[in-house]
């Protein structure tokens, strides 16, 4: 969570993401603008559970482009993987 600006109050992860969607809407690509946005609030929520998970955006380049996997989501063991 970050401070918000001129402000000593600690945000919200669900606020911060949709205040990043309200900045972005109608300026960018509609499908993968919100993706930075959607990392953030996926690394703060994975980031308070017990078992540390962190998303990856565009994780790798398989030759399908936009249509593949946008997401990956790894336990800080590796060991578990979920994609989508």
């Amino acid at each position: 969570m970050s401070p918000e600006s001129g402000n000593s109050r600690m945000s919200h992860p669900v606020a911060d993401y949709l205040h990043e969607l309200y900045l972005i809407s109608g300026v960018s690509v509609p499908e993968t603008s919100g993706y930075p946005a959607l990392s953030k609030l996926l690394n703060a929520v994975g980031d308070s559970l017990k078992l540390k998970i962190s998303a990856l955006v565009n994780q790798s380049n398989n030759g399908v482009g936009i249509l593949g996997h946008s997401f990956a989501l790894w336990s800080w063991r590796g060991k578990q993987r979920q994609t989508g």
